[in-house]
């Protein structure tokens, strides 16, 4: 198995792995340019200002592929606050000429400074914590790191507890089994369409919660492969029970070590596919999902646990099968086209990455129609950027039609410009024996 995944190209080469060693040890050494800054903008003259830039998520887990991001946390000490970071960080990276495409995202839940180096995307967040100093092992599962810090510190905590969560659980002796295990299951995701959570799918936390909970039933059996695990996740996940909170932990953590009931936790009381992330403070990590995309998810766990338990198959073969992409034309005869259009590209792209949360929603209600059977929203949008001569053929275009189509009104009057488009596909099929708002696209 594990030879098949390298000659499926999808795990990092080692030359690729270097580089992000090489960005992330470019990054550490700004961090004393940066303490610097801080204490003359404060005035600080009692020490060093000790910060601590650590990698968490896929990367750090061990478990990225080619064209993954890197996350990282400045963890500070209480001397820096995130005004400080948004201020003195920015020009601290454009100083890198490797450094390209910086922006700063101040108003989310976890707000972050991203950008990219050689191409590889890099996103950091910032907390600061009621400490003098950070140390670079820190503990992110002490409880008390997270007395006294703001709503956006403890969100930006989640993510790095989440992931030294998950790395206590793996045996030092598993751990590069876990990695290829993890590699195989997001390139898997990835080819079959279901690994975008906006669209009401998974992303990497969550496909690697599963992949936690699967090996932590299973580790302390004699040995283990890849192809034993792999098994199993998918056996455990194509028979769980629908409606059943997924939960790493013997019970749901609160505040200062007290235990809270699943029934009380208001975000997953209409959860269709509950998974409780396993540290305070706890959250639906999967809080997209629909009854239809739960379908989907379902059916392409027993296709995988179908493939991966048949017999006489060689591993190659197996892998080709397994990793095979979705032909959505083959699968669908109708489709329906969401289309978002802006004039300019940093308006478009702050439309766009709002308009996926919201095709879920849409969802939800087109699965209320007794003749739709099956709906499935495909995890890639398509971009475009079209130069159009009148005012008749944008609107044609923001209508749907292409642009060969929208060139029958080059006769209007002369009004050229830019126009940015981004289509979202959903795939439905229809009963044949119920009538539906959508026959006339039958």
């Amino acid at each position: 198995m594990t030879g098949s995944v390298t000659y499926n190209d999808i795990t990092l080469l080692k030359q690729r792995k270097k580089v992000k060693k090489t960005i992330i040890k470019l990054l550490e050494a700004i961090l004393p340019s940066f303490s610097r800054a801080v204490a003359k903008e404060h005035d600080w003259k009692r020490g060093d200002i000790g910060c601590a830039l650590l990698p968490f998520g896929s990367y750090a887990l061990g478990g990225y592929l080619r064209n993954a991001d890197i996350d990282l946390i400045l963890v500070c000490p209480q001397s820096v606050h995130r005004r400080d970071f948004f201020k003195l960080f920015p020009p601290l990276l454009k100083q890198q000429p490797q450094v390209t495409g910086l922006e700063t995202v101040q108003r989310a839940t976890v707000p972050i400074i991203k950008f990219n180096i050689d191409k590889i995307p890099v996103d950091i967040s910032f907390v600061r914590l009621r400490i003098d100093k950070v140390i670079p092992n820190i503990n992110f599962l002490d409880d008390s790191l997270l007395m006294d810090i703001d709503e956006a510190c403890l969100a930006s905590m989640d993510g790095p507890r989440v992931n030294q969560f998950c790395k206590s659980q793996i045996k030092q002796q598993h751990v590069r089994l876990f990695q290829t295990c993890l590699q195989c299951i997001k390139h898997w995701a990835t080819e079959r369409g279901i690994y975008s959570k906006p669209i009401g799918y998974l992303n990497g936390s969550a496909w690697t919660l599963l992949l936690v909970k699967t090996y932590m039933s299973i580790k302390h059996q004699e040995e283990l492969t890849v192809t034993y695990v792999l098994q199993e996740f998918f056996k455990m996940w194509s028979r769980w029970p629908c409606q059943t909170p997924v939960m790493l932990t013997n019970y749901i953590p609160d505040r200062n070590g007290r235990r809270i009931e699943y029934k009380n936790l208001t975000q997953f009381e209409d959860s269709v596919m509950p998974i409780v992330s396993p540290c305070y403070p706890v959250c639906n990590v999967a809080p997209n999902v629909t009854k239809s995309t739960k379908k989907v998810l379902q059916r392409e766990l027993e296709r995988g646990y179908a493939l991966l338990t048949m017999e006489r198959v060689s591993a190659h073969a197996l892998i080709h099968k397994l990793f095979n992409p979705i032909n959505y034309l083959a699968r669908y005869k109708h489709f329906i086209n969401i289309i978002t259009s802006t004039s300019t590209i940093n308006n478009h792209e702050a439309w766009t990455g709002r308009m996926a949360i919201h095709i879920p929603k849409y969802i939800e209600m087109i699965e209320e129609d007794p003749a739709i059977k099956e709906v499935q929203p495909l995890m890639k949008s398509y971009d475009t950027v079209v130069n159009y001569r009148t005012t008749e053929e944008k609107i044609d275009l923001q209508n749907g039609f292409t642009q060969e189509e929208a060139r029958i009104h080059d006769n209007g009057k002369m009004s050229p410009g830019v126009i940015y488009l981004t289509y979202y596909l959903i795939g439905i099929t229809f009963n044949t024996t119920q009538r539906s708002g959508f026959n006339e696209l039958q």
